[in-house]
Order: C-alpha cells, then structure tokens, then sequence
C-alpha cells in the first residue's frame, strides 16, 4: 500500500487527540500541528518516504508488531482508531493488541511525499 501525501490532512500519520492536529512521527512524538498549517516546515516527510513494515530484521523506518507502537494509530475522543483501516479511523478493540483486520499483517505501508 501506497500513500501520497502533501499535507496533513491527508496523512495517515496525523492524530487528533482531543486538543488539536498532531504528528505521531514527529519528534517529540504527538508534536502539534499549528493550526492553519497544510504542512509545517519540521515534517518528517519532507526528508523523503517513510516506510512502516510488520515483520522484524529489515532496515525499515517502523517495526509495528502492536497498535500501541504504531504510528497510524490515533486517540479520537478517548478511543483508539486506526487511520489506515477500512473504512478510516476504524475503531481498534480495546482488548485486541493488534486486530486481525489490520493492514499491516499483510503488507508493508509506505508513505510518500510527492509534488
């Protein structure tokens, strides 16, 4: 799976935690995104592709072998979501460490920064 991004809006990467946009890549993590923003000048797409992969021994930007490690995974209004789920913000199980239906069980994602 392939995501083109140019702004934060598009980004699966892009939590909003009850306070505002955030990052959950930028450092530090969950950095707020000001608002009015389509992309600030620290985001780390801009040094190129991220790529998020499921199994361990690859160089590889993330290793994900849980939602709670995830980068795609966001807080919305107390619950956890995933943002690369189908349908998006799919709510995640609060007893499941990774729900069978995610994304990452079956593929590599990879996040480009295109213009």
């Amino acid at each position: 799976m392939i995501f083109v991004v140019t702004e934060c809006n598009q980004c699966p990467f892009m939590s909003v935690p009850g306070d505002g946009r955030a990052c959950n890549i930028a450092d530090p993590k969950h950095r707020p995104i000001p608002d009015g923003e389509k992309r600030p000048e620290w985001c780390g797409l801009r040094a190129g592709q991220k790529t998020v992969r499921d199994f361990p021994g690859v160089q590889a930007f993330a290793v994900v072998t849980a939602c709670e490690e995830c980068p795609f995974m966001s807080v919305l209004e107390g619950r956890r979501a995933c943002n690369v789920a189908t349908p998006s913000q799919r709510p995640i199980p609060e007893e499941d460490e990774r729900p069978f239906w995610c994304k990452l069980r079956k593929e590599q994602i990879i996040i480009r920064d295109f213009k």
